[in-house]
């Protein structure tokens, strides 16, 4: 039902939403994604058409081998993918992101205060966009990270 990533990474099994042009009328289950979220996509209307967004839910962010132990944790990312190979750019920072953050959470012996997690969340976003393939094309990004009892809401980018 859901669309999971295949092996979990260490910092939380990735739930990716369905595409609307896969769906069917028998199918309709297969957007919720828990009791309280459902996720879909739909693709452009390029030639060829393609999906150049990105969505990831990741509940239980960073709560394995980690000292953030709270499995409330959740990180989601919406990846804006924009010109002719946004869609490798959004797929590339919808990987890289919470996996440079969660390293980053791991190496901290305890949970992180609000500067602490702002700044983790800015070199994260600086450092995946300075090594991102230059490859034509280009995302922005909205990222939504609860730890503990705190929401960190961040962007990057222009879709313009």
């Amino acid at each position: 039902k859901l669309h999971l990533a295949g092996k979990c990474p260490s910092y939380g099994c990735p739930i990716y939403p369905v595409e609307m042009s896969n769906l069917n009328s028998t199918s309709k289950d297969s957007l919720i994604v828990s009791s309280n979220h459902i996720m879909i996509t739909h693709m452009s209307n390029r030639k060829p058409p393609v999906n150049q967004d990105r969505i990831i839910m990741i509940p239980s962010f960073a709560a394995e081998n980690s000292k953030i132990d709270d499995n409330n944790n959740f990180f989601i990312g919406l990846f804006d993918g924009h010109d002719d190979q946004g869609h490798e750019i959004a797929s590339y920072a919808s990987k890289e992101i919470p996996a440079q953050i969660a390293s980053k959470l791991h190496h901290q012996d305890k949970s992180p205060t609000p500067n602490e997690m702002t700044q983790t969340i800015t070199e994260t976003f600086r450092n995946v966009d300075a090594n991102a393939p230059f490859i034509g094309g280009g995302c922005t990004a909205m990222t939504v990270i609860k730890i503990g009892s705190t929401l960190y809401l961040a962007n990057t980018g222009d879709s313009t």
